[in-house]
């Protein structure tokens, strides 16, 4: 069957659809001429292309002037990030008198029905969604996308159930990948060696494909049918849902100076969504690296850096407690101890020390250098 874009080879048997999927894409490859350019920036590039591309800019948090001080400047990126799930997708449909039931592993039953109301056009008491066990991911995979598949493919055979299952090659060319996010640091020291000025600026696309949230539907084959649907951009979630892009770009630590600010960029050369914690690991790696190198441009004890500018004090005890358990008083040599320490707002804390000889030290300041002051900017 076809609609638009989006084919199906429907079998009895798993064997016979894939033989037969084999062959189609065989005839297709050999008769037809493929348009082709090239659609992706420069893998080696892509935290340049993030930085020229086209973007909305949202401030944070602003406040203070920033003292003409010692600083450090730091820049941090993470390229996109497939999932890779060990299991790939799957759903089973069946299409009946105008109506489709759908099996599915999906995390949000009742946003995936409101999206395949939206792709297939009809209403939403059409569809039901039965949830499933199935592969899993801390964030989003194909599994929503198999849903859309399976139902279209069914819509051809009324009355009779339709698996589709994602080879492993589909699981990692097809589902969303994580956003790119380039995140840009400097960072001052008064001449108390406090903490005096700190700015953050995040680049990122949205942290959020996930359907039922817009008025376009965000499945894959929404885009690929006879009549397609434009493929909506990702979204961030809202600061008071936790954030995405901007989720803990803002320090926990008292500094008297602060600028946050959130570049998201419009532009989409792969499909962007959620995965684990969204934009927050690179923010707290990218924040606690440069609250590193501020202790050590200050000749200040890490651990002791950092409790001096806390104020929460459930924070402050997961620090002195990480730093019992590892002996940190105790050591006259720490070489190879290093801390881990993520947040999530103000409701979670966590925090440990290990030390493995080999660990390595790695300096993030970018060139000038402890004793350089950055430019403020905006």
């Amino acid at each position: 069957m076809r609609d638009g874009d989006f084919l199906a080879v429907l079998a009895e048997t798993e064997h016979e659809a894939e033989a037969a999927a084999a062959r189609l894409g065989a005839c297709l490859g050999a008769r037809l001429a493929w348009e082709e350019r090239d659609t992706l920036p420069d893998e080696a590039a892509m935290a340049e292309w993030l930085h020229a591309a086209s973007q909305k800019e949202t401030v944070i948090i602003a406040r203070g002037e920033a003292p003409p001080a010692r600083g450090v400047a730091a820049r941090f990126f993470r390229p996109p990030v497939a999932h890779a799930s060990i299991g790939p997708s799957c759903a089973i449909a069946r299409w009946e008198q105008g109506r489709v039931e759908v099996w599915s592993h999906t995390q949000g039953p009742y946003n995936l029905r409101t999206d395949m109301a939206l792709a297939l056009r009809i209403p939403e008491e059409a569809v039901t969604i039965r949830h499933v066990e199935g592969a899993g991911c801390y964030g989003h995979n194909g599994a929503d996308d198999m849903a859309l598949d399976a139902a279209l493919a069914a819509r051809a055979v009324p009355g009779r159930p339709v698996r589709v299952l994602w080879s492993r090659a589909d699981e990692l060319a097809w589902p969303p990948v994580s956003s790119a996010m380039l995140v840009e640091v400097e960072a001052a020291l008064d001449e108390a060696g406090n903490i005096g000025a700190f700015r953050l600026e995040v680049t990122s696309n949205g942290h959020s494909s996930r359907p039922g949230r817009g008025k376009l539907p965000t499945l894959l084959a929404a885009a690929h049918l006879a009549e397609p649907f434009a493929v909506p951009p990702a979204i961030n979630v809202s600061a008071e849902r936790g954030g995405g892009a901007q989720r803990n770009a803002v320090p926990i630590d008292r500094v008297p100076a602060l600028r946050v600010r959130m570049r998201t960029v419009t532009e989409m050369p792969l499909r962007a969504s959620a995965m684990r914690r969204l934009g927050a690991p690179l923010n707290v790696w990218a924040i606690e690296s440069v609250m590193d190198e501020l202790a050590a441009l200050a000749g200040a004890d890490p651990l002791h850096f950092r409790l001096r500018h806390l104020d929460d004090p459930r924070a402050a005890a997961v620090l002195r407690e990480a730093a019992a358990m590892a002996g940190w008083e105790g050591r006259t040599r720490r070489g190879g101890l290093g801390w881990a320490w993520r947040w999530r707002a103000t409701r979670t804390w966590a925090g440990g020390a290990r030390s493995s000889p080999r660990w390595r030290r790695k300096r993030s300041c970018a060139p000038g250098g402890s004793g350089s002051p950055p430019t403020w900017g905006r």
